[in-house]
């Protein structure tokens, strides 16, 4: 080929790649050149979690690769290619860890915190109910999620004896307890009401009422007694001590029976006379 017609261009074969140009010789009868073309050299993925990992070219000369972290992952990704036949890496992006709310009325067991292998299991504790339910966090130190468990309302009850207190009730909700009271007509003194301890869904306890004496002079009389009602349907009754001054007599609504009972000492008795003690508060289902 003459020097001066000289013309020959030229493309990197399938296996090749890089911008191929053309020498010409410089010699009569010598060969021309070609440079520009490097074999190709592939990276691969590696093995990772966290990644949401975007492949346009595997080629380390051509590498286009990007990422995003993953659900349950934070930070920012970053890819860098292979220097030599192998795998990419990809860096930058740590798991989200979550955190533990408030546990009231849960009992916990917490196993794993990190959210992409969160597992922490619940139940409703002593004085709730439900079906406990836990949801992992959504972003890093969230904290997860508890739900399904109510606490049991629980109630206190009027105590069976309230003789010399004027009692107004206005909420038996141990957690919202509203009662008030004031002495009675005949008694003396700064009324003063206790909220219930200890009551639970199945056992009611009663609050208690003090601070409220009699102004009757009158000594305790041990012959002075109080009788039972005539008529005691509705009630299951205790009778501890029928003695008026001391009158313990307890009541409960029976089978059939709803309400809150309550006792009445009896008044007017003398030793000839007993005055029957008065009962109330259970009406028929």
């Amino acid at each position: 080929m003459i020097q001066e017609e000289f013309k020959v261009t030229a493309e990197c074969s399938q296996e090749y790649i890089g911008n191929p140009s053309v020498v010409t010789c410089t010699e009569e009868d010598s060969t021309y050149k070609l440079k520009g073309c490097e074999k190709k050299v592939f990276c691969y993925a590696p093995t990772v979690l966290g990644y949401r990992v975007d492949e346009k070219s595997l080629v380390m000369q051509a590498f286009d690769v990007t990422a995003k972290c993953a659900d349950g992952f934070h930070g920012s990704a970053k890819v860098t290619a292979c220097s030599k036949e192998g795998a990419y890496s990809v860096t930058g992006c740590t798991e989200n860890l979550c955190t533990a709310p408030s546990t009231v009325g849960y009992a916990v067991k917490e196993v794993e915190l990190r959210e992409h292998s969160f597992k922490v299991t619940a139940t409703c504790d002593t004085g709730y109910d439900g079906t406990a339910v836990v949801e992992p966090c959504k972003i890093h130190k969230g904290q997860y999620v508890l739900k399904g468990c109510t606490r049991d309302e629980v109630f206190c009850v009027a105590p069976t004896v309230t003789d010399g207190y004027d009692v107004t009730e206005t909420d038996l909700r141990v957690d919202e307890f509203e009662v008030k009271a004031r002495c009675a007509s005949g008694y003396t003194g700064s009324a003063k009401v206790t909220k219930c301890a200890g009551a639970t869904d199945k056992v009611a306890t009663s609050y208690t009422l003090d601070g409220c004496t009699s102004t009757s002079e009158r000594a305790p009389n041990q012959k002075i007694f109080c009788v039972a009602p005539a008529v005691t349907d509705g009630y299951d009754v205790t009778e501890t001590d029928l003695r008026e001054h001391v009158f313990q007599v307890t009541a409960r609504c029976a089978a059939g029976y709803s309400g809150t009972a309550k006792v009445y000492r009896c008044t007017g008795s003398t030793e000839e006379v007993a005055t029957s003690y008065t009962l109330s508060g259970c009406t028929r289902r």
